[in-house]
C-alpha cells in the first residue's frame, strides 16, 4: 500500500492510479476546463495518459476544444440535416 501511495505521489496532475478488483492496474486522465463537464479517459499505461492530457490541451491552445457532452447535444435528425444543407 506504501508503494501505491508513493506512485500516486509522483504522477503528474489529472492523472490517477486505479486498482480493479482483478488487481490490474490502470490509469484515469482527466481533463478540466471551467465551464465544461470534464472529459475522462482510461488508459493502461502512464506515457498514454500523458499524451491523451497533452493533445487536449494542445486542441484547447488551438480553439478546438469541443467536449463530447456539447456534441452529444445533437440529434441525429439535426446532424443530418446540417450535412444536407452543405
Amino acid at each position: 500500500m506504501k508503494q501505491l501511495e508513493a506512485l500516486k505521489k509522483r504522477l503528474p496532475p489529472g492523472i490517477d492510479i486505479r486498482i480493479s478488483s482483478k488487481n490490474t492496474i490502470t490509469f484515469r486522465a482527466r481533463f478540466r476546463r471551467s465551464g465544461y463537464p470534464d472529459l475522462m479517459k482510461t488508459f493502461v499505461d502512464v506515457k498514454s495518459a500523458k499524451g491523451w492530457l497533452n493533445e487536449q490541451q494542445r486542441n484547447l491552445d488551438l480553439g478546438i476544444y469541443l467536449p463530447n457532452a456539447l456534441a452529444s447535444k445533437k440529434t441525429f435528425a439535426e446532424a443530418n440535416a446540417l450535412m444536407a444543407t452543405k
